[in-house]
């Protein structure tokens, strides 16, 4: 065998061990540790259109478009970890999501990151807003046109 030969074998290898290295270190290694606001953040409710007094669902998820699984450690309750509900002719309302140790997103998923129900106790325009993302209802008198 020609050096030549023998030095493309040998980089082959030694380029081979390091594919193959990465890859075993992605996939069995330690999952990486991620703050929420640098995953995708969806605000979901049950309706668009609600009546005076019923109750608004909502939920966040929070979507992994990465690779491979992440961590969310759960620290201090903050205020940008909050879903914020911005009401008409009333003060905002901040409801905290209480979380355990830490949570898992696999690779390519999405998890409920929170859920919770308020009552809608004013008409109008509601905004609610999590980790930056936002979504806007409306609350009507019972006898008012739905349609928009």
């Amino acid at each position: 065998m020609s050096n030549k030969n023998l030095y493309i074998l040998l980089m082959t290898t030694f380029i081979l061990i390091i594919i193959v290295g990465y890859y075993y270190v992605v996939l069995t290694g330690e999952t990486p540790i991620v703050e929420p606001r640098e995953l995708i953040v969806e605000i979901q409710t049950n309706s668009d259109t609600y009546v005076l007094g019923e109750d608004i669902e909502i939920s966040v998820y929070l979507y992994n478009d990465r690779l491979r699984a992440v961590r969310i450690e759960q620290g201090e309750l903050s205020v940008e970890t909050s879903v914020w509900i911005h009401a008409p002719l009333s003060d905002d309302t901040m409801i905290h999501f209480i979380k355990g140790s830490s949570t898992i997103v696999p690779a390519r998923s999405r998890v409920l990151w929170g859920k919770t129900t308020f009552e809608a106790r004013s008409t109008g325009g509601y905004t609610i807003e999590c980790l930056g993302e936002k979504v806007t209802i409306k609350v009507l008198f019972q006898n008012e046109d739905t349609t928009f």
